[in-house]
């Protein structure tokens, strides 16, 4: 039997419910696992799931650099007002 192409699988309203959003760690980890299935039972390629392992590598990636980037905004505003706060 040939393997499917990502692109060959319905896009039916079950489908787009079991989808989770790749907007955070869980859902990132829950699409990696999930791929990590497909690819284990052959319902896709293992060259298609090494790609898209890839792409959600990079997508965790910028995640991270997102969530450093807003954190060390919140220091850097906590520490520009602890300058105009006169010390006794």
């Amino acid at each position: 039997m040939p393997k499917a192409a990502w692109t060959d699988f319905p896009s039916t309203r079950a489908a787009q419910i079991q989808r989770k959003r790749l907007d955070s760690v869980s859902g990132i980890y829950y699409e990696i696992s999930r791929l990590y299935r497909d690819t284990r039972e052959g319902r896709i390629g293992t060259e298609d799931g090494r790609r898209l392992g890839a792409l959600l590598r990079l997508m965790y990636d910028i995640l991270q650099g997102a969530e450093l980037e807003r954190r060390l905004a919140t220091v850097e505003a906590a520490m520009e007002v602890s300058r105009h706060v006169p010390h006794q």
